[in-house]
C-alpha cells in the first residue's frame, strides 16, 4: 500500500500533501525489529523526527534506517554521535505533538521497545513539557 500522500494538512497548517515514511529499528546484527510509519512535509521533517525517535527507544536499538516509499532516506550507520536537542527547541508546535504521538504508537506496539524505559522516560517528559508549554499560554491570554 503506498503512503506518498497523506491528505491532511502539513506541518505549517498550509494545504500541502504530506509524504509516507517508514522507520525501521535495527538491531546489533542489522536484523530489522520494528517499524514505524508515519507523515511529513519533507525529509529533513521525518529526519528530525527519525532521529528522537531512535533516540527515545535507543536503549533497546542500536540503528535505524527512514524510508520514503522505496527511496532509503537514511541507512542504518547515520546515528548521530551527538546528543539530539529537546524536542520542545528543536521541533514546531505541531511537530512536537506528532512527536509524542509517534512515541505513545511506539509504546502501544507489539514491538520489543514497547518495553523500553528510556522511551516511557521520553513519553512522559514530552507531555509534561507539553502541558507545561500550553499552560503557560493560557496564562498569558489572561
Amino acid at each position: 500500500m503506498p503512503m506518498t500522500i497523506d491528505p491532511r494538512r502539513d506541518s505549517d497548517g498550509g494545504d500541502g500533501r504530506m509524504l509516507g515514511y517508514r522507520l525501521f529499528f535495527v538491531n546489533e546484527q542489522g536484523t530489522i525489529e520494528a517499524r514505524l510509519e508515519f507523515f511529513c512535509a519533507d525529509d529533513v521533517a521525518a529526519a528530525a523526527l527519525s532521529e528522537l525517535l531512535f533516540d527515545a527507544c535507543s536503549d533497546c536499538h542500536s540503528d535505524y534506517e527512514l524510508w520514503q516509499e522505496g527511496r532509503r532516506v537514511l541507512p542504518a550507520g547515520v546515528t548521530s554521535a551527538a546528543k539530539p536537542l529537546d524536542p520542545i527547541v528543536r521541533l514546531n508546535q505541531p511537530m512536537q505533538d506528532q512527536l509524542l504521538e509517534l512515541e505513545e504508537q511506539l509504546l502501544q506496539s507489539q514491538w520489543r521497545l514497547a518495553q523500553s524505559p528510556r522511551l516511557l522516560g521520553k513519553v512522559n517528559m514530552l507531555r509534561s513539557q507539553l502541558r507545561a508549554r500550553r499552560q503557560g499560554a493560557t496564562d498569558e491570554k489572561f
